[in-house]
């Protein structure tokens, strides 16, 4: 039997920044759990004052920043351990363009699907990547739960992949919003602020600046 919600998480911070708002309203079924996909990290922001650059440390850090939020919104956490578009290509690829790696693809759909298989969620979220700026490994994490999906049948919602873009009305449909008032605002950049080390002002003013936080369905 399929129950409860599973958001899925690119990296350490995805979920939160798309849709913490969504999450703490509960509007989607729980129990709640929570995958992040690409766990191996060197990223920090350079606000963050930390003496070292060991990737594992900063994993590490990343990671346990996961576990807070997932905290302080009761949700199971899980993480896969795959390293980020970073320390794979020493780069981050945005293009839309860009071919999507066919074996580590393979690699996610066989590890995800696993997962999903033990959580048996009724619901999976994700970002949806749209526009001239798609980061490659929230591409690569869609095709794969995409792909997934033709298995094991569960319903497949969607945030907006903020801070990257927010996807034109002709492409989904919208099932939920929350507004950005003042006090949700504050809200959200609290939740947000638990990810001390990767928060940055691109990150809130993004978010500043948008409507609603907005729960999304693929149009067929």
């Amino acid at each position: 039997m399929l129950n409860g919600t599973c958001f899925i998480s690119p990296h350490s911070d995805d979920t939160c920044i798309a849709g913490a708002l969504t999450i703490q309203a509960e509007v989607l079924p729980r129990p709640y759990s929570m995958v992040t996909v690409f766990s191996k990290s060197r990223y920090i922001d350079a606000s963050f004052k930390l003496k070292t650059k060991s990737k594992e440390i900063i994993s590490q850090l990343r990671c346990e920043e996961d576990n807070a939020f997932c905290q302080a919104l009761n949700i199971q956490p899980y993480f896969l351990d795959n390293s980020d578009c970073d320390l794979r290509k020493n780069a981050v690829d945005f293009l839309p363009e860009i071919t999507l790696d066919a074996d580590l693809l393979q690699i996610l759909i066989i590890q995800l699907k696993d997962l999903l298989q033990e959580i048996k969620p009724k619901v999976v979220v994700m970002q949806y990547p749209f526009g001239p700026k798609q980061h490659i490994d929230h591409r690569l994490t869609l095709k794969a739960i995409e792909i997934i999906q033709r298995d094991l049948n569960y319903d497949l919602l969607f945030f907006d992949d903020l801070p990257y873009s927010f996807v034109n009305e002709t492409q989904i449909a919208v099932k939920n919003t929350i507004d950005l008032t003042k006090e949700n605002y504050t809200l959200k950049r609290k939740l947000m602020n638990i990810y001390n080390s990767q928060m940055c002002s691109y990150f809130y003013d993004s978010i500043s600046m948008l409507p609603h936080e907005r729960l999304l369905e693929k149009i067929k």
